[in-house]
């Protein structure tokens, strides 16, 4: 019983890590501006620039907002406000 309640708690958790990974934040490239303002601000080095454009690396993003917050045209979308866009 217990191994049976252990394997279901590992399922469970491994579940939840992969949907986490799945939502990272989103830069409308439409909005950015190339100020690099967000690369200077991410303590994962997750933002590089590409064609003067941010661009999030989803393996290196912690999802910490840091970048949101420091945006000043508002390009960065959290997870969240990413998802119910898509859903629109």
């Amino acid at each position: 019983m217990l191994k049976k309640i252990i394997l279901l708690l590992f399922v469970i958790a491994v579940s939840i890590l992969i949907f986490a990974g799945n939502s990272k934040h989103h830069v409308d490239t439409s909005k950015c501006i190339g100020c690099k303002l967000c690369v200077s601000e991410c303590p994962t080095k997750a933002i590089s620039m590409k064609n003067n454009k941010a661009v999030i690396d989803p393996a290196k993003c912690v999802n910490c907002g840091l970048c949101v917050k420091k945006c000043p045209t508002k390009a960065i979308i959290p997870p969240a406000k990413a998802e119910k866009k898509t859903q629109k």
